[in-house]
């Protein structure tokens, strides 16, 4: 089991057992339901940084509420992994891209009378 820590700077790190976790200040979670009663007080711009830290993740400036920014959350730090140095690493996932926006030819306006050919 995975447990999950963020610390006073808003880095959140992953560890695989208890006795490695070093800053015993930090806040713990193992589940998305501990995680949203520990950000039950914070404010949104916490819980903004908190998402911008994690790596592989498109940065954000808000988040919709609360409750999405909680999910969010959890579903990224499941793909953390607890690190030989204390860190964390991706886990088999690729970092998330931004997506690209593709350019549609114009064609020019159509037109909205029809014309009358001469007689």
């Amino acid at each position: 089991m995975t447990i999950f820590t963020i610390d006073s700077e808003n880095n959140i790190a992953a560890h695989g057992a208890q006795s490695e976790i070093t800053d015993k200040d930090a806040a713990q979670f193992i589940s998305q339901k501990e995680l949203g009663q520990l950000a039950g007080d914070w404010p949104g711009t916490r819980l903004v940084e908190i998402w911008n830290r994690i790596p592989g993740v498109v940065p954000v400036k808000r988040f919709t509420n609360r409750a999405v920014a909680i999910v969010r959350i959890w579903k990224a730090v499941q793909a953390l992994v607890p690190a030989e140095d204390g860190g964390v690493a991706l886990a088999g996932r690729r970092a998330a891209r931004k997506p690209t926006r593709t350019q549609h030819a114009h064609t020019g306006r159509t037109p909205s009378k029809p014309r009358l050919s001469p007689s």
